[in-house]
C-alpha cells in the first residue's frame, strides 16, 4: 500500500527548519520593504502593505508552509448618507494556520463610501487585507510586528519620509534631459570691393580726348526745309 498523503497541519517541522523559520520570523523587516502615509492627527506612520506581508509569509514558511481562512465576516454599519451614496464598514476575522496546525487569529476592519455595491465590496476586500496583516504579525517582527510601538514607529515614518524626500531631487536630476548645445552663428564673410585696374596710358590719352570733344559746343545741323520762303 502506498503512503497516505498528510493533512495540512499536522506536517512536523524539522528542528533546522523550525529554527531557520523562528530566526527569520524574529528578524524586523527592513525600512526599504515598508511605506509611509498620514493617519489621524495628520502624522505619518509607517506600515506594510498586504502583498508585502504575504511575499514575507511564502518566503518564511515557504509556499505550502502556511495557509489563511476567514473566520468571521461581517456588515456592521451600511446607511445611505445621500441617494445613490452609501457608507458601509465591515469586520473581518482571518486565521493564519502552519503546516504543523500553530494558528493565529486577530481581527480587521475596512470601510467603503459610494454605490452600495462598491462600497460594499471595498469595505469587505479591507476587512480581510487588514486582518491578515494583523495576524501574520504575530508571528514576529518579520511582518511589522515592532512597528506596533508607536515611538518605533514614528522614528521609522521618519526615516523613511527623510529617504524618500532625498531620494526626489536625484530622480529628477536623472530625468532631465541633457542641456542642448547651442550652435554659434558664424558671421557671413564680408565682401571685398572689386578694385578696377588703373586705365594704361594709351587709354588714359584716349579717355581725355573723348572727354574733351563731349565738352565743344555742337553746330545745329540745318535741314534745306529751313530756308524755303
Amino acid at each position: 500500500m502506498g503512503d497516505h498523503p498528510t493533512l495540512f497541519g499536522t506536517e512536523k517541522f524539522e528542528p533546522e527548519e523550525y529554527q531557520n523559520i523562528a530566526n527569520f520570523c524574529s528578524t524586523p523587516i527592513p525600512e526599504t520593504e515598508l511605506t509611509s502615509r498620514k493617519g489621524n492627527g495628520n502624522m505619518n506612520f509607517a506600515y506594510i502593505e498586504g502583498w508585502k506581508s504575504i511575499n514575507v509569509a511564502n518566503e518564511a514558511f515557504g509556499f505550502n508552509g502556511w495557509s489563511s481562512s476567514i473566520k468571521i465576516l461581517e456588515v456592521d454599519f451600511d446607511e445611505m448618507i445621500s441617494p445613490g451614496r452609501y457608507m458601509i464598514s465591515v469586520t473581518a476575522i482571518v486565521r493564519v494556520t502552519l503546516k504543523n496546525g500553530t494558528y493565529h487569529e486577530d481581527v480587521g476592519m475596512g470601510s467603503g463610501d459610494g454605490p452600495r455595491a462598491a462600497a460594499l465590496e471595498k469595505a469587505k476586500k479591507e476587512a480581510v487585507t487588514d486582518s491578515l496583516k494583523r495576524v501574520l504579525r504575530l508571528f514576529g517582527d518579520a511582518f511589522g510586528n515592532y512597528l506596533y510601538d508607536k515611538d518605533t514607529n514614528r522614528e521609522v515614518s521618519k526615516s523613511i519620509t527623510a529617504s524618500k524626500t532625498a531620494a526626489k531631487p536625484a530622480a529628477q536630476q536623472a530625468s532631465k534631459p541633457a542641456p542642448q548645445q547651442q550652435q554659434i552663428s558664424k558671421p557671413a564673410p564680408q565682401q571685398q570691393p572689386i578694385s578696377k585696374p588703373a586705365p594704361q596710358p594709351q587709354q588714359q590719352q584716349q579717355l581725355q580726348q573723348n572727354q574733351q570733344q563731349q565738352q565743344q559746343p555742337q553746330v545745329k545741323q540745318e535741314d534745306d526745309d529751313d530756308f524755303n520762303f
